[in-house]
């Protein structure tokens, strides 16, 4: 299919992150719009139509970035159903999508997201502190132009053993009864949670200095304090968690198991 173009650049392995990166940067120079595909999941027949429809609508109101993205319908490897709803088996809330939000939790999916021109201008290239590049798309979106969410699934979203990220029910959910094994499971937790909180820092990091300087004041507060957690001592370190960290919709444990593991 002379439609379907293969990017060889002798780069080797780049990593799921930075292979994206490649690509969007390949594209970028004659590139109005752009959409992620994984290898792995297969686009409903309506993706395409409802999502630039949605992307008119928001370049109609106001120009600048915009990304759009939607639900997606967990499958398993056979494509059977698993889950009508991606966001709803993981509790996960995609709205509203703020600059906190956004740069704490990764609210966009990758397979679903449609991304104009003036997005790509601001977000490549793809700096090394991405934690994952639709994390970091949608981070600069909401920080200089506009997130745009569909509620309706358009991706049947396969989960095999292999994904690199996959949908599951949040680790908390009915934990209360389970209080001792959690505590226990969050202080031998502990590395991996300091680094998860690492890297969303150095990717806020990398957020202030590509697009700090047109964020409002709050926005870019935020960020930047946010972006300093990695140089703290303990102390500190403990009580910005707390701050800037912990939020009221992720619940007590959730919170609690941060700030003693982070």
């Amino acid at each position: 299919d002379a439609r379907v173009q293969v990017f060889e650049d002798g780069r080797g392995r780049l990593g799921v992150t930075h292979s994206f990166g490649a690509l969007l940067q390949h594209v970028a120079s004659n590139a109005q719009y752009v959409m992620c595909a994984d290898q792995d999941d297969v686009w409903m027949p309506h993706k395409m139509r409802i999502s630039m429809a949605r992307m008119s609508e928001a370049e109609a109101r106001r120009a600048g970035p915009v990304l759009v993205h939607t639900d997606l319908r967990v499958v398993d490897r056979e494509l059977h159903p698993v889950a009508d709803s991606f966001w709803a088996l993981t509790h996960l809330r995609p709205e509203p999508a703020t600059v906190p939000r956004v740069v704490l939790q990764g609210l966009v999916t990758g397979a679903t997201v449609l991304v104009n021109r003036a997005l790509l201008e601001r977000a490549l290239p793809v700096p090394t502190e991405a934690v994952m590049h639709d994390w970091w798309m949608a981070a600069v979106a909401v920080s200089c132009g506009v997130i745009e969410t569909i509620h309706e699934p358009t991706v049947l979203y396969r989960q095999h053993g292999a994904n690199v990220v996959g949908a599951s029910r949040p680790a908390w959910e009915g934990a209360w009864h389970r209080l001792p094994q959690r505590v226990g499971t969050a202080i031998t937790r502990r590395g991996a949670a300091r680094r998860s909180i690492d890297e969303t820092a150095f990717q806020a990091g990398a957020l202030d200095a590509r697009v700090g300087s047109v964020m409002t004041a709050e926005d870019r507060r935020f960020v930047t304090a946010y972006s300093r957690i990695p140089t703290l001592g303990v102390f500190a370190r403990k009580l910005a968690i707390l701050q800037w960290r912990c939020r009221a919709e992720y619940g007590v444990l959730r919170n609690l198991g941060m700030v003693v593991r982070g």
